[in-house]
């Protein structure tokens, strides 16, 4: 006897494409989330990894950071594929640092890669390794007049509690300036997470106008606590007015970060309130 063999009708298979579409709209987003936490593990471990080649460069050299104050790019390599001078404009502050590092992927955070690809004409490999803002106070201190020679030469044993001292942290500038003076509130670059004197918001070069903000880089805000993220449309200009009173209460992201001590903390979005300007300049008061 033939058995006839029955075929699945229209409504059938309209049916299971419906629930197929359905299960993927529910994995998908789920899948992406989990993507970005491995992204955000593995960020952290490279700033582990760059904290403990800092710790080693700062042992040969005194207990001194590398005056990093011409270096403010993000490039690697010149033209003819070697290494950049540390101190051309074009460099990334890593360059300094590579020679203490097993691997100079640790410079760089993977979630920041495509941002650096437009930057670098989408090379993976000088994409992966940048995406830290490095402190100026790191090697300059920030009480020091214009002209006193250690200005540039920080003692790193002077700092105090260095547990609360950042190094670098997840950014979308190379180098984060503070206040480009001799004073903590003179000439402020509004690029740091700390509150300006005189202001009542912090990242007001990144933030915009509706929000208290200057405007100038409002687009790549998004690019600052760019891991752990709800939704990545929040960071939008158009809704910036309405988000700055939510943001303290409701985060959405987080920045990477890297202490003196060597220890990485993630710090939630915020506008400020809470970040103390001795997290940056390594004095208490």
């Amino acid at each position: 006897m033939k058995h006839r063999i029955r075929a699945f009708t229209l409504i059938e298979l309209l049916v299971v494409i419906a629930i197929v579409a359905l299960l993927l709209s529910i994995l998908i987003p789920s899948l992406g989330k989990a993507k970005e936490k491995v992204k955000s593990t593995i960020c952290k471990t490279h700033l582990r990894g760059l904290g403990q080649a800092i710790t080693l460069y700062l042992e040969a050299y005194d207990g001194r950071a590398y005056y990093s104050a011409n270096s403010n790019g993000f490039q690697w390599y010149n033209a003819s594929g070697h290494y950049l001078n540390p101190d051309d404009g074009a460099a990334y502050w890593g360059v300094a640092y590579k020679d203490y590092a097993e691997d100079p992927d640790v410079f760089g955070c993977p979630s920041y890669a495509k941002v650096a690809e437009l930057l670098y004409g989408a090379d993976p490999d000088l994409a992966k390794q940048a995406g830290f803002a490095l402190n100026q106070y790191f090697f300059r201190d920030p009480r020091a007049a214009t002209g006193d020679p250690n200005r540039h030469n920080r003692k790193i044993a002077g700092m105090e509690s260095p547990y609360q001292f950042i190094i670098c942290q997840d950014h979308v500038e190379p180098r984060i300036e503070g206040n480009s003076g001799s004073g903590a509130s003179d000439s402020e670059q509004d690029d740091m997470m700390y509150i300006p004197s005189g202001q009542r918001i912090n990242l007001r070069h990144y933030r915009a106008t509706a929000a208290g903000g200057r405007g100038e880089r409002q687009d790549f805000y998004w690019g600052i606590f760019r891991h752990s993220k709800r939704n990545r449309a929040l960071d939008q200009p158009a809704y910036a007015a309405e988000r700055i009173t939510q943001i303290d209460k409701n985060p959405n992201g987080q920045s990477n970060t890297l202490f003196l001590d060597t220890h990485v903390e993630g710090v939630p979005e915020t506008t400020g309130y809470n970040i103390p300007w001795r997290w940056y300049s390594g004095y208490r008061n």
